[in-house]
């Protein structure tokens, strides 16, 4: 049995988290985001990840809601959550000692419907567009995510 990899969807009311384990998705967990500091929100997103997935992680991706540096992890600038320039892949990799990836929620969101439950990609081009808390948007052409000149796209 491998060790499972946890997915986060943070949003301005609403943390959402599942593990995956063997291709089998687990129970999904919600809690209403903890928004008072980012040193809260940071300390909430371990305490949810080790709450779906234990110790034994492979490795965790979090979509936030919020412009994201892919390449560091860092989060640029952010409205509805308390992480602007928050290096959020590096602090969560210290604290729970695994990878983490960290994108935009809506980026995330686009590749994850370009696949189908089997992971086979069914619509290589595609805009999504989300709307919660905030609106946001994601791109992928040919198969991969579309992150523009800036990074934003």
């Amino acid at each position: 049995m491998s060790r499972p990899v946890v997915g986060v969807d943070l949003g301005g009311t609403k943390i959402a988290a599942a593990a995956l384990c063997d291709r089998i998705l687990g129970p999904s967990t919600m809690h209403p985001t903890q928004l008072s500091s980012s040193d809260a929100l940071v300390d909430q997103l371990v305490e949810v990840v080790r709450e779906v997935g234990g110790t034994e992680l492979e490795a965790v991706g979090v979509g936030v809601p919020s412009v994201v540096d892919f390449e560091s992890g860092r989060v640029v600038s952010s409205v509805n959550v308390p992480l602007a320039d928050i290096p959020l892949r590096q602090v969560l990799g210290e604290q729970l000692g695994r990878p983490v990836f960290v994108d935009n929620d809506a980026t995330v969101a686009a590749l994850a419907e370009a696949h189908d439950e089997t992971l086979e990609l069914v619509a290589g081009n595609l805009v999504m567009l989300t709307i919660g808390t905030g609106v946001g948007g994601g791109i992928v052409l040919g198969g991969r995510i579309y992150r523009g000149s800036t990074g934003g796209a």
